[in-house]
């Protein structure tokens, strides 16, 4: 999976901060040993950590209302129908049930009651998004999965403090304005969550 990743501007050659252009080499042997330097710094750092600090992909869904979530794909394991979803008497409200994955017991949770909304219904053409964080593994129920999104970590902006939402930690920020991107890390070991993949 490829993209183009957007041109940065170029600033103008004329333009120099407080006329840091004065300290600079001006012959040439000089300005040879700074560009080697340079290009031996530049490759001393993990080309693809810096790509993905940048650009990265993520999954988007939303839980029936007007908000949109963003899932790192990192984090995505598989994307599941709505069925044989079983409900766990006396479990807090953004635990909506367990399902049979393949013979292991998987939770599935529902974000809204985290973040101040009712809670879901369970729709027929709804899915549950396995995803993962370390060895914790839980399911999130969404009533549909969109599309998946390139984004940039310059157009995510971050988070408010809410008193509807207790662990801001979960929310990485606000991407366009329009996508909640999400920190499944933080969001599976909150211990208000309880998430266990061996219920």
């Amino acid at each position: 999976m490829t993209a183009d990743t957007p041109d940065r501007p170029t600033p103008d050659a004329g333009e120099t901060a407080f006329g840091a252009h004065r300290f600079l080499p001006t012959d040439e042997h000089a300005r040879h040993t700074l560009a080697q330097r340079a290009k031996l710094l530049a490759g001393s750092e993990d080309d693809k950590s810096r790509e993905l600090a940048q650009n990265e992909w993520f999954l988007r869904f939303h839980t029936g209302g007007e908000e949109r979530y963003g899932l790192p794909f990192h984090c995505l394991e598989e994307i599941l129908y709505v069925t044989g979803l079983r409900a766990i008497p006396g479990a807090p409200r953004h635990i909506v049930g367990v399902v049979n994955r393949r013979g292991a017991l998987l939770t599935v949770m529902d974000l809204n009651p985290l973040f101040g909304n009712p809670s879901q219904e369970i729709h027929p053409e709804g899915r549950i998004i396995v995803t993962h964080a370390g060895d914790l593994t839980v399911g999130l129920l969404a009533r549909e999965v969109e599309d998946e999104e390139h984004g940039s970590s310059e157009e995510i902006l971050p988070t408010f403090p809410s008193s509807a939402v207790e662990n801001l930690g979960a929310i990485r920020g606000i991407y366009q304005g329009r996508v909640t991107l999400l920190n499944p890390d933080a969001l599976l070991r909150d211990p208000q969550i309880l998430v266990n993949d061996a219920e």
